[in-house]
């Protein structure tokens, strides 16, 4: 098995480094938090509900999030 651990680096790919790093964990942090819901909360006549609370929840993830609707 051939080891890489010998091939020189150039200035330019240490200076590139970080700057990879940046954006890599830039990029994979960008989907997280990011998202929203949209819809309306009724009551049984159809009537909309201001300020009822809505909780979203994902088991498989141990995931749960309550909020209170603004309209």
């Amino acid at each position: 098995m051939q080891s890489f651990s010998h091939v020189p680096l150039g200035k330019s790919a240490i200076r590139l480094l970080p700057v990879f790093f940046i954006v890599f964990l830039g990029v994979s942090a960008y989907g997280q938090g990011f998202g929203s819901i949209v819809g309306t909360v009724t009551d049984g006549s159809g009537a909309s509900v201001a300020g009822a609370k809505v909780t979203v929840s994902d088991a498989a993830a141990g995931f749960s999030r309550a909020e209170v609707t603004n309209n």
